[in-house]
């Protein structure tokens, strides 16, 4: 059964703006809560915003990796609403999006119709447009 969890867990990214450094915990606190596993973090570092939110000219950002069921990454954010955050964001990660599309078997390149004509040099098309224009 836990391997069954583990092979349906994806790849999650979770940025979020804090008006108080010390406030990343209550994040970390949910995503524990939730069963998700922490991969990477950054430490929170302030920002400038370009405009104001809840009246804040300034935040901290942060951001984490991490691994989840779909259901549970729902229920972090469901959860995350309800903390002191300004904003958050969690999305499939972006890196590991790709790496999964590109391991998906591409379709085969149409092959050439047999009576489909051969490509024409610069001098071939010349050469068919004088006989045109004459």
């Amino acid at each position: 059964m836990a391997e069954d969890i583990k092979e349906d867990a994806r790849e999650y990214e979770l940025s979020y703006l804090i008006s108080d450094p010390n406030e990343a915990e209550g994040v970390f606190g949910v995503l524990a809560e939730c069963g998700a596993e922490v991969t990477a973090k950054g430490q929170p570092m302030s920002v400038r915003l370009a405009y104001p939110i809840k009246k804040q000219l300034s935040a901290w950002f942060g951001f984490v990796y991490f691994r989840a069921l779909p259901e549970s990454a729902e229920k972090i954010s469901e959860m995350l609403k309800v903390k002191p955050l300004l904003r958050f964001l969690v999305i499939v990660s972006p890196a590991k999006a790709a790496s999964r599309e590109a391991r998906k078997p591409r379709p085969a390149e149409p092959k050439p119709e047999a009576n489909e004509p051969a490509a024409l040099t610069n001098e071939a098309l010349e050469q068919k447009l004088e006989e045109i224009l004459k």
